[in-house]
């Protein structure tokens, strides 16, 4: 017998798609809807209580006029659809997405596809969903 656990209960499944969603969380949604399929944030910081920590599940959610804008996730349980997730060399998002990317801070942007990453030297800690600069997504 296979246990579930809260995570994929809640969310439906471990899937992320760049300029999309993360499982069931979704670019876009309202912090209302959000709350209503995870339940109330561990944790809220910034301006207007506008990021959310989910600890347990691994994800941060930041909001823009109560929309999310940005999905963060530092478990490894989440999955790209060709296998990109945290704990991962860069090289390996580098040669799934290619070397048309952006360098601020510790993180690397792929505006075109909605995905990006935090780093530790060359180690992914976090994966970044996001709404993509240009037409197009990652799938």
């Amino acid at each position: 017998m296979v246990k579930k656990d809260t995570l994929e209960a809640a969310k439906g499944d471990y899937l992320l798609v760049g300029g999309n969603r993360a499982g069931e969380i979704r670019l876009g949604n309202s912090s209302k809807d959000l709350k209503t399929l995870l339940g109330p944030p561990a944790k809220t910081e910034g301006a207007n209580d506008a990021i959310w920590t989910y600890p347990d599940l691994g994800v941060t959610l930041a909001f823009v006029k109560g929309r999310l804008y940005l999905i963060g996730v530092k478990s490894g349980d989440w999955v790209t659809p060709k296998g990109l997730k945290v704990g991962r060399p860069f090289s390996e998002m580098k040669k799934e997405l290619g070397k048309d990317y952006r360098i601020e801070n510790s993180s690397v942007f792929y505006d075109q596809w909605g995905i990006g990453a935090r780093l530790e030297g060359e180690l992914i800690v976090e994966l970044l969903i996001f709404t993509p600069k240009k037409s197009g997504g990652q799938g």
